[in-house]
């Protein structure tokens, strides 16, 4: 009978505990190579495969870097002794040896000039030449869209222009409209009133009430195409497929579902999984789960018109955590679960039931 057997993990229970070394273990074996340290010491590679220890600096040095190695050395401190202005509207002459001034100018104009300017002078300036002053559209000379109107023209500038008034429009009477009009556009097709229809181009919905509602249900077994091959038709709601859906064209299937049900309605335990085809007559790579051996498992060369799902023999091992060494048989596979692992966390230790 299998039971659960500690696995010895290197470093957790060898029987070494503990380990000297009489000489410094080399940086190439992922040491330093030294011995003994100084307080504030620094270690530093002195070639590619060895370290070299630099001893603490004394008082007020600094560390720099001499032939391509660090050092310490003294601080090299230097002084300002002259000041020159690039620009006249900038800097101001300064005096050796004493504190320097700078002064920076401002310009008395904005326009034309690269000197820093005020916060008052550039309001000035806008004020002065830019205004906010509302106006009246009197004529477009060509398209554009004006506090909800859509107002185009084409050929000349002047003269008649179409005007298009977006969201709801209200206080039209029959007087509004043109004398004898006696057609209607549904999209981009235009509708002589009165007349059968039976193709509508540029449509973009349709609406029904609040009810139940069947689209083309007297259309016997032909087929019924949505859309062209380069569209997408969205279902805002459920989507219900009493017969067999075939996804033969698709690319990539994409489902927001976190929970995937197989198998759904079965009242008791069976076989499930899916099938990556790999072969012309529908055979292909099995993952599944097999009720009878209570594991899920891998089968080769299965064909997916298997309804009942194969009998597996190659198992997925799984891994239970707990604070503390596993009792029981495995959650999958019971007494004949070989190769499943547990952890105990508590005491860092690996056991697989074998």
């Amino acid at each position: 009978m299998a039971t659960w057997k500690k696995v010895v993990l290197s470093g957790k229970d060898a029987s070494l505990s503990s380990l000297t070394l009489t000489t410094a273990l080399a940086a190439t074996q992922g040491g330093t190579g030294q011995s003994t340290y100084a307080q504030g010491d620094i270690l530093y590679a002195n070639t590619t495969t060895s370290l070299a220890r630099l001893a603490i600096g004394a008082t007020d040095k600094v560390l720099k870097v001499n032939s391509g190695i660090p050092s310490w050395q003294d601080d090299s401190a230097g002084t300002v002794s002259t000041v020159t202005s690039g620009d006249s509207n900038t800097l101001v002459a300064n005096t050796v040896g004493s504190a320097v001034t700078l002064t920076v100018q401002t310009n008395g104009t904005l326009a034309g000039s690269d000197a820093l300017a005020t916060g008052a002078q550039i309001k000035a300036y806008g004020d002065s030449n830019y205004n906010n002053n509302l106006g009246t559209v009197t004529s477009v000379g060509a398209t554009g869209t004006v506090s909800g109107i859509s107002l185009s023209q084409t050929g000349a500038s002047t003269g008649a222009a179409e005007v298009t008034l977006s969201g709801t429009v209200s206080g039209l009477t029959s007087a509004a409209f043109a004398a004898g009009q006696a057609q209607i556009t549904v999209g981009s097709s235009t509708i002589a009133l009165g007349t059968a229809v039976t193709a509508l181009a540029g449509m973009t919905g349709i609406g029904f009430a609040s009810q139940n509602v069947s689209i083309a249900n007297g259309m016997g077994a032909a087929t019924l195409t949505l859309a062209g091959s380069a569209s997408t038709v969205r279902i805002p709601g459920n989507l219900t497929v009493n017969g067999t859906t075939d996804f033969a064209g698709t690319s990539q299937l994409n489902i927001a579902d976190k929970v995937i049900v197989l198998a759904s309605g079965s009242a008791q335990a069976t076989n499930g999984g899916f099938v990556i085809e790999q072969a012309s007559n529908g055979a292909g790579q099995y993952f599944g789960f097999d009720a009878t051996a209570d594991r899920f498992g891998l089968k080769s060369a299965v064909n997916p018109t298997d309804s009942a799902g194969p009998s597996l023999t190659l198992f997925i091992p799984t891994v239970q955590i707990d604070s503390s060494a596993p009792t029981g048989n495995p959650t999958f596979g019971g007494t004949s679960g070989e190769g499943n692992i547990a952890i105990d966390t508590t005491n860092e230790e690996v056991y697989i039931y074998a």
